[in-house]
């Protein structure tokens, strides 16, 4: 397990997340989502960046419980604040021109529509969801207590949304002609440009 790469649960993780679990995939030792740590604030686990017409906006998921000393499964969605109305919208306004929002959305909804009983509950049903859309077969693992050994690369106290660096940067069609690209944006961000052309394009990049 010391060659093992461990990445933070993530809520529409990053392409470069994706790329990464990927090109593991394709090796003897598949990524490692944690989802046993302490939550770390302003990270991928409560938060997703997506490309509006502004450029890039953060979108974040409030929480009920987000102190350091909270242990991630015991992290609670706060379904108080109508923050499932405003990233829907928000995703509306900056996607529906995009070739493929309108083919996807409706399997997403359940993000916008129903309550999860914790973040990781959440974040580990957008990670399946995306995969199975994708029909992306990844081997990755999921720690059901801590991961206490040295792995080879650590990210769970990653701040950024950058992952690995990819081969490939432009795919991007939406505001082409005002912005310019935008890397390591949420996994929304490729599938609602590419679609099922995602899976390729993810493949491509290492």
């Amino acid at each position: 397990m010391s060659n093992s790469i461990i990445l933070p649960s993530a809520v529409f993780a990053p392409v470069s997340y994706f790329a990464l679990i990927v090109k593991q995939s394709n090796s003897d030792y598949p990524a490692v989502i944690e989802t046993n740590d302490f939550f770390l604030k302003q990270t991928v686990r409560n938060r997703y960046r997506i490309y509006s017409a502004q450029g890039p906006l953060l979108l974040t998921i409030p929480l009920v419980s987000k102190s350091s000393k909270t242990l991630l499964p015991n992290v609670v969605i706060n379904y108080d604040m109508p923050w499932q109305k405003e990233h829907l919208r928000t995703l509306e306004a900056a996607y529906s021109s995009t070739p493929f929002f309108e083919h996807y959305i409706d399997e997403l909804m359940p993000v916008f529509s129903t309550e999860f009983e914790s973040l990781v509950a959440l974040n580990n049903w957008t990670f399946n969801t995306i995969c199975r859309i994708l029909q992306l077969e990844l081997k990755v693992n999921y720690t059901e207590t801590y991961f206490e050994e040295k792995p080879k690369i650590d990210f769970r106290q990653h701040r950024t949304e950058q992952f690995i660096d990819l081969k490939q940067s432009y795919y991007q069609l939406n505001f082409d002609r005002k912005m310019p690209f935008i890397p390591h944006l949420s996994i929304l961000d490729l599938l609602f440009n590419h679609g099922p052309e995602s899976r390729i394009w993810l493949k491509s990049n290492f």
